[in-house]
């Protein structure tokens, strides 16, 4: 009888743990427990006003080649050519004189 009561007891563990794992209770407590980790470390003052975002005056504004070669990527993408064709790619680029030959070649 004790035998038995034991191994009611064992199927109830068993059945216990296996939801905790697959009802995502366990998962939830460890990311409870690693949020909470997290909120109690103290951050620099100096990282905080690092990470503030720049004022609009201060952002950069792209060069005039990146314009260039957006436009020419979106003209491609018009024409639905695709994005890895190499051998077009390698092509132009030696006619616009940009090709760099590795130096095993």
């Amino acid at each position: 009888r004790q035998a038995l009561r034991i191994q009611g007891e064992w199927g109830a563990w068993i059945k216990h743990v296996i939801a905790d794992w697959f009802m995502g209770r366990f998962w939830a407590f460890k990311f409870a427990k690693l949020y909470e980790r997290l909120e109690s470390v103290e951050v620099c003052k100096d990282a905080i006003e690092w990470s503030k975002p720049l004022p609009e005056e201060q952002w950069a504004n792209p060069s005039a080649e990146l314009v260039e070669l957006e436009k020419k990527w979106r003209q491609r993408y018009k024409r639905r050519e695709k994005f890895f064709d190499m051998e077009r790619r390698i092509a132009e680029a030696k006619a616009e004189g940009r090709y760099y030959t590795p130096v095993n070649e």
